[in-house]
This record gives C-alpha cells, structure tokens and sequence, in this order.
C-alpha cells in the first residue's frame, strides 16, 4: 500500500477530535522523566511501551496502566486481564487499549510510547505509518540530541540493570523483575564501547526518526519536538516551558505543580574513563562532555551573532533541512537576518518548502550565494560542511552550530 494510500485509509477509518496521541522516541531520550509528570495530569495518561515485544516489559506497562491492581478475571471488568498481556500488542487492538485505559485512569487523552523494531517495538515502519496518519492521533518527537550520550546510557543501563536513578543512585523505577547490580560497577569502571554496535544504534535511530517526519511531511501532518536536553537538562524553568508545549499541543490545560525526580546523568569523569572515548567521538561527531552548567548559552551566543549578520546585512541558511534546524529558526530569530532558505542533500525537487522557507539542493550554491551556512545537524556536521565546500562554499562562509554551543 502506498503512503497515499495509507493516508486515505485512516482518513476514512477514524474521526477526527478523539484525543490521542503516540510518543514517537527511542531509549534513553525522557520518556520515562516526561511520562512521570504528564502522568500527574487530570485528563492525561502516557501508558509506555505497551508496543514492546519483550513480555516483561510490557507486562510492567499494562500493570502500570491497571494502577498495579491484580489483573481481572474478566474481560467485562473496567480494568485488564491476564489474557490481555500475552503476546504483543497488535495495530488493531490499540483502539481496545486506549479505551480501557481511559476506563482506568478516568482520563480523557491517553498516549503510548513508540520505539523501533530494532529497539523491539513491534510495528513495522507500515505499522508505524498507519499509525500517526491516523486523524485521532497527535503525534509528538522525543528526541536527545546527542545519540553517543543515548547509547552509552543505554548500554549501561543494561549492564546495570538500573534504568532510572535518582540524584543519590537509588533506583526509582524499573520494568524489569531482577533486582539490579550496584550501578557503581560500571561508573567507576566504564569498559570499551563497541564502535559497530555504536554506529548501528545512532543510524537505526536517525532512519526510524527520519522515515517518520517524513511520513508526516508527506501528509502535511503537524507534529511537535522535544528534545531531551531542553526537557531534561535545561532547568526546572526549560523543563516547565517544554511541559506547557506538550499540553498546550495537546489541547490540555497547563499543570499547576507537579513533582519529579531527575534522573542521575553520567559525568565528565565516566565519559573521560571510557578507553576508546576518541574513537567514538571521532567516528561519530558527538561530544562526550560534561553537561556545561548553563546548557542554553549557545541560543544568546547564537542570536548574537543572528544579530551581527543583520547588521551587517549578511545572507544565510541552514544546512540540512532537518527537524533539528527548523527548529532553530524560531529558537534563535535567524529570519531576522536575511534567511535565504535551507539546504539539503535531499531537496525534494524545485520549489520545495520547509516551513514555507526554500530548500534548495547543494548544487543551487552558487547560484543562491548565501554569505554565510549555519550547519545544524548534531552528529553530521563534518560531512556537511564536506558538501557544501564541495560544491563551491567558502570555508569562510561555514559556520558550526558546535562552534557556538561550545560542543
């Protein structure tokens, strides 16, 4: 079936106005820290990986969804049943899922979390398509910028077996039944980090994101981001204002308080002790630093230098045209300067819009001139500005998005 076709069957499928909404993420991104505080909501439940093929995991979601009650004898019954948690929970019973949910927890707009197969979610990227094309569902990105910092964190929470930590260590939450190791065993002696396996997890996790936004860019479907930094890392007033743009975009009131633990984040010192911390780095454009203390520094040194171009009545762009340096616009004011536009490897065509901005190929370079191209693009910035030097820009007419944050 083709991605029109997709469209058209959910849009005749399932009406609109049905408050819904799937969580579209991968591990070590909030899911659980943004979960928790949606949670705390009058008309608002995120029930988790429900999607997950692993039985253990998805018992721990349907259990925490039935508020840890015994499970029902009956199917009748407003609450699930053992029958309900074998196998893995198909694209069709999502509607019986959601329902008995919203019977549970006597709330109005309920939400699930979505992860890749690779990741052991069960939906095919079809099934993941069906989804969010739905006209009841509203769609939301999670997303941690830095996918080195992602995947270490998820490798030790497997080896540790200690998901979610509080600030002293102590384990706050965990949907696996044994008990975890001492999570000093691999923060005082962090090993080697397979680079294959490494490479693996960043490219699988940018493909499923990637075939995702552009589902919805096909469907000129709206969606919204949240990235863990700001989230998670940014303050408890960044993290209030990212709270507010999740329930303003679900149609929900604002939450007058709410209480959560943050999690503990790895230090400089666990990253400086991985033994082949360079080679990661190296191989994939990430930093492996310490958290800086003010995180969003970057955003007034950005608009400072925004500021300098209009004054000096300078053209820029941004490469690539991903969700990350869209977001940029608005974030740091760039269509104060004189924005010509984006570009992209993948253009889509002449006369293609990003939020109504052009988007031109590399090979448009010359012939658009931009005096300066802002790179926005964690993870692939050497590559880029490779390209773009290729096609004629200027090493003078590059500047990092890293060289700003400091990264």
């Amino acid at each position: 079936m083709s991605a029109s076709d997709v469209i058209a069957q959910a849009r005749q499928d399932f009406p609109n106005g049905t408050k819904r909404f799937v969580l579209v993420a991968h591990p070590r991104s909030g899911t659980h820290f943004l979960r928790e505080i949606l949670n705390q909501h009058a008309q608002v439940f995120e029930a988790g990986e429900v999607f997950h093929t692993k039985p253990d995991i998805k018992r721990y979601f349907f259990q925490k969804a039935n508020d840890f009650k015994p499970f029902g004898q009956n199917s009748a019954a407003s609450c699930f049943t053992e029958a309900d948690v074998d196998g893995p929970l198909t694209l069709d019973e999502l509607d019986w899922f959601m329902s008995k949910c919203g019977q549970v927890q006597q709330k109005q707009t309920i939400g699930v979390t979505l992860f890749s197969q690779i990741m052991g979610h069960s939906l095919s990227d079809a099934g993941m398509a069906s989804l969010m094309l739905r006209p009841d569902i509203t769609p939301i990105f999670l997303i941690r910028k830095n996918l080195l910092k992602a995947w270490i964190s998820f490798k030790r929470a497997i080896t540790t077996r200690a998901w979610h930590l509080d600030g002293s260590g102590a384990l706050m939450d965990c949907p696996v039944d044994a008990k975890p190791q001492s999570p000093d065993v691999m923060i005082r002696q962090p090993q080697a980090f397979d680079l294959g396996e490494t490479r693996a997890f960043i490219e699988a996790t940018r493909g499923f994101l990637g075939h995702a936004e552009a589902v919805l860019q096909q469907a000129g479907k709206a969606s919204l981001t949240v990235y863990y930094e700001d989230l998670c890392l940014g303050g408890q007033a960044r993290t209030d204002q990212e709270i507010g743009r999740v329930l303003a975009f679900l149609g929900q009131d604002p939450l007058s308080s709410y209480e959560v633990k943050r999690s503990q984040t790895a230090s400089g010192e666990f990253y400086d002790a991985i033994p082949n911390r360079q080679e990661l780095v190296d191989a994939t454009g990430y930093d492996l630093d310490a958290p800086p203390s003010s995180p969003h520094g970057w955003v007034t040194r950005t608009r400072n230098q925004v500021a300098l171009w209009k004054a000096e009545g300078r053209t820029v762009a941004l490469a690539p045209a991903g969700r990350f340096a869209r977001d940029l616009l608005g974030l740091c004011n760039l269509q104060e300067a004189s924005f010509v536009g984006f570009f992209d490897r993948n253009p889509e065509g002449p006369g293609a819009l990003r939020e109504g901005l052009p988007v031109h190929g590399y090979g448009d370079l010359l012939q658009v001139h931009p005096d300066i191209v802002l790179v926005a693009s964690p993870g692939l910035e050497n590559e880029i500005v490779r390209e773009l030097q290729a096609h004629g820009q200027p090493a003078s007419g590059i500047l990092r998005l890293s060289e700003l944050s400091g990264a």
